[in-house]
């Protein structure tokens, strides 16, 4: 049964894959427009129909969430009318967090990523225009553990705790950094952060404000405190907390929630002209690769296919031929070959270039 399940939605992941794309998408979309955390429970004839359900109403769920940080409670109301038919549509991937199953049910949680152009497609024509405010505040965390070095680009418990929030494109614009190559080149330390190399991450994010959230672990606690990095009135918060993973949960919800008014009570963004660096033009013109991609199973074409769109400065991949073994794709992607390949490499999968062209194949 699950044996038959699992090649209904490898089938399914492929047919998404080798759907021709609706304009290239950056990395910075993907974030914007993917839910996470999307809790389902659904019951069945048996296991299989019972997933199937689940998918349905994640895909439902996810677009619910998405619509209301969007466009708020409002656009989000309009959005509900829309049919579960045209919501499928504009998924882009689908991938499982967690999973339980029983005799006719299902269990799980799920990460749901929709195609930005047709999500703006499907606001528009409801009358909602999401491409009207593109002014956003850029969040960026930064963790101290016990005096240890600042934390800023890699994984660490506060980041994830403000990425758990999924505060990306919300009513209020949030932007929240990807800690790829492009923004460790933007600065590595706290000290570092200044108007000049902020200036490309603002443009970047399309953002018009920066803010640190700081937040330092010692045994007496955790202390949280906000920094703008360039004009924000009246931004002030600093709050200590107990030693505790939900701790850190509760801090970063109070911290967004303490920005967020102030940013409401200001009347909103005020468009600005962000400062320019040396470094503004990083993310360079998009570029295009044809190579063969190396996979043996659908199975594993999905997950390639879900490392290789998530990699840093890879904006899309369309299919061109079928093959034993593999496929001819072609990578949308920007930044120089070396920058490819590392970020590539980054997500499990090797660029090599052999006597007949370029190839991908995991590690």
């Amino acid at each position: 049964m699950w044996e038959t399940l699992g090649r209904i939605m490898a089938l399914t992941l492929m047919l998404g894959l080798f759907t021709p794309s609706a304009g290239a998408t950056t990395a910075e979309e993907k974030q914007q427009f993917t839910v996470t955390g999307v809790e389902v429970d659904e019951t069945a004839a048996d296991a299989a129909q019972a997933r199937l359900k689940a998918i349905e109403q994640a895909q439902i769920k996810a677009f619910a969430e998405l619509a209301k940080r969007l466009a708020g409670e409002s656009g989000g109301a309009i959005m509900a009318t829309l049919p579960p038919a045209d919501v499928g549509r504009m998924m882009a991937s689908l991938s499982v967090e967690d999973e339980r199953s029983a005799p006719g049910r299902y269990i799980g949680k799920l990460t749901i990523s929709f195609l930005p152009a047709k999500v703006r497609e499907a606001f528009l024509a409801k009358g909602i225009d999401l491409a009207a405010g593109n002014d956003g505040i850029l969040l960026i965390p930064v963790w101290v553990d016990g005096g240890a070095e600042p934390v800023i680009w890699d994984d660490n418990p506060w980041r994830r705790a403000v990425v758990g929030l999924n505060l990306p494109a919300g009513s209020v614009p949030f932007r929240l950094p990807l800690g790829d190559t492009q923004d460790w080149s933007a600065f590595s330390t706290p000290d570092q952060a200044t108007p000049e190399t902020i200036g490309p991450l603002l443009s970047r994010y399309k953002a018009t404000k920066a803010v640190l959230m700081l937040a330092e672990q010692d045994q007496t606690g955790i202390r949280v405190r906000l920094v703008a990095l360039s004009a924000q009135p009246t931004l002030s918060f600093e709050k200590t907390y107990p030693l505790s993973d939900i701790s850190l949960t509760e801090a970063a919800a109070e911290a967004a929630n303490a920005l967020s008014q102030n940013w409401q009570g200001a009347g909103g963004a005020t468009p600005e002209t962000p400062p320019a660096g040396p470094l503004a033009a990083l993310a360079g013109a998009p570029q295009a690769l044809e190579a063969t991609l190396m996979f043996t199973s659908p199975e594993q074409l999905a997950q390639i296919r879900q490392n290789l769109l998530t990699a840093a400065g890879v904006q899309g991949m369309d299919l061109v031929q079928i093959m034993v073994g593999g496929a001819i794709v072609r990578i949308n992607h920007t930044g120089t070959m070396q920058e490819l390949h590392l970020a590539l490499g980054s997500r499990g999968l090797e660029l090599v270039e052999l006597s007949s062209g370029w190839t991908i194949r995991p590690y």
